[in-house]
């Protein structure tokens, strides 16, 4: 399963930039997602140095504040902030925010207990499951219908550990990530 995953810019950024005042800096809300974006990581992570070297290539300096996620988009909605990244792009952001193209797709993976087995292909397999999510994410178009029509329960927790806690202690729950950020967080615990 691949998600696209979009920087989002508010639309009043964009609109008020004319020919003639050029914006020289953008502020973008980021989160922390290592190994994609850290205010811990150099370059602030992967993705972050890719979105600053594309503004860069047109004589913009990016600023980064680094926030819990949902303020992150709070603050770009209020008008705080001029844009985040890292988002994939659900109906409902869509009307809020003025999308870029897609930065990259990642591979999108379900970690679950051992002693809770999963024997799953495809969304469809999941029904009746319970899935954990973080408060801020969404999931990509392959899962939202099935969590629309109440076929998948979502659990929302604030972090990572608390959701990989959920797994240790063998619940029936499973976790959506892309895989290399959904790793990482086993080694803390």
């Amino acid at each position: 399963m691949r998600l696209l995953l979009v920087l989002f810019v508010t639309l009043f950024f964009t609109t008020n930039a004319g020919a003639r005042d050029q914006p020289t800096k953008i502020r973008l809300t980021n989160g922390e997602w290592a190994p994609y974006q850290s205010e811990k990581l150099p370059e602030f992570g992967a993705t972050s140095e890719l979105v600053t070297k594309a503004f860069e290539a047109v004589g913009i300096e990016v600023e980064y504040g680094f926030f819990p996620w949902n303020r992150a988009m709070m603050l770009v909605e209020r008008g705080a902030w001029d844009g985040t990244f890292m988002w994939v792009l659900t109906p409902e952001r869509e009307r809020l925010y003025l999308p870029s193209d897609p930065l990259f797709t990642l591979r999108e993976v379900v970690f679950y207990s051992r002693d809770n087995p999963l024997d799953a292909q495809k969304p469809e397999d999941l029904e009746g499951k319970v899935m954990g999510a973080l408060d801020a994410s969404a999931f990509g178009r392959q899962f939202a219908p099935h969590i629309e029509d109440g076929s998948i329960f979502v659990a929302r927790v604030p972090n990572n550990r608390q959701l990989f806690q959920m797994l240790a202690r063998g619940g029936s729950i499973s976790y959506q990530s892309w895989k290399p950020a959904g790793i990482r967080p086993f080694r803390s615990i």
